[in-house]
């Protein structure tokens, strides 16, 4: 298993949390066939919104912490989980799996705010419920 370190998301961090994340929904239906600026602009507003009120858990080289393999953002007190991302080349290495244990209660439903194929086929092993009203809901 692949050695990791995690730690709290840092300013830094967040070029390349857009970046990753806007690229991967963009590649996803029906999203990939929205205008790719309007698309654009509008997922960098919301991941702000999110951003502002939610946790980020980055997992790292345990060697260098600037290394990132992964990251999630999430909301702790009410178990939601809205993004995680693991680096293609470090995909199939329990990344996502340890970030998720590591940030939330896996013992209760996990509520995911953005459906994509990737977490939808894991949906029946974490006991994930879809609710995309979460990304509106103000943080409690």
């Amino acid at each position: 298993m692949l050695e990791i370190k995690t730690r709290p998301g840092r300013k830094l961090d967040e070029d390349f949390i857009y970046s990753s994340w806007i690229h991967c929904l963009g590649n996803v239906r029906p999203y990939c066939s929205l205008d790719k600026n309007w698309f654009s602009s509008a997922q960098h507003s919301l991941i702000d919104h999110l951003l502002d009120r939610s946790h980020v858990l980055v997992a790292h080289d345990p060697e260098d912490d600037n290394q990132i393999y992964g990251y999630l953002v999430c909301e702790p007190k009410k178990n939601v989980l809205h993004w995680v991302y693991v680096k293609q080349l470090f995909r199939r290495a329990d990344i996502g799996t340890r970030l998720i244990n590591q940030a939330l209660n896996t013992n209760a439903d996990i509520i995911v705010s953005i459906r994509t194929p990737t977490i939808t086929s894991l949906s029946e092993k974490w006991g994930l419920t879809f609710h995309t009203h979460a990304l509106c809901e103000s943080h409690v």
